[in-house]
């Protein structure tokens, strides 16, 4: 599977840089000790792989692959732009 992204516009005095996360969810762990010993427990939204791109510039064409060798299959995909480390925007899609 493969999500494009395209960008459109860049805000000059910003140097934006681009970041992304693979999401999990309903993913399920057995619990073999302590109060919660036997049980399943079932987690969400959580990152399986996560990475930058670099520098967010004009006309540039983004394609995210979906990773082959994650254990767990990913079923959403976050993507959000940071300006000297504090986020800016950010969208998200279910796969």
């Amino acid at each position: 599977m493969q999500i494009q992204l395209k960008v459109e516009t860049v805000l000059v005095e910003q140097n934006l840089q681009i970041y992304y996360a693979w999401l999990g969810n309903d993913l399920k762990s057995k619990v073999t000790r302590g109060e919660n010993s036997g049980k399943d427990l079932y987690h969400d939204f959580v990152v399986l792989k996560y990475g930058t791109l670099g520098a967010l510039e004009n006309g540039k064409n983004i394609i995210f692959v979906m990773p082959s060798n994650l254990l767990k299959k990913p079923n959403a995909l976050v993507v959000w732009l940071e300006d000297r480390g504090v986020p800016r925007i950010a969208a998200g899609k279910y796969l």
